[in-house]
């Protein structure tokens, strides 16, 4: 399966992939800046990431393969 691998400030991977949807989402805006990483399939939606960036930070997106998607916790 193809999924994206997203790697924050050099910590840990987050690894996300779906047999539907997979994307990131990075905004800038007037209420708030964010970065989320979204899935969906035919009945539902899932957000694996969601999270407020800082002016520094560093956000790398590769194309990855897996067998299955999964969440690395940055905690």
């Amino acid at each position: 399966m193809i999924g994206l691998g997203i790697i924050i400030n050099d910590q840990e991977p987050i690894i996300a992939a779906s047999d539907g949807l997979t994307f990131i989402a990075l905004s800038h805006g007037y209420s708030c800046d964010e970065v989320s990483v979204i899935g969906s399939d035919d009945l539902r939606m899932l957000t694996w990431f969601d999270w407020g960036p800082v002016k520094g930070d560093k956000v790398l997106v590769r194309i990855v393969e897996t067998d299955k998607g999964k969440v690395i916790s940055l905690c």
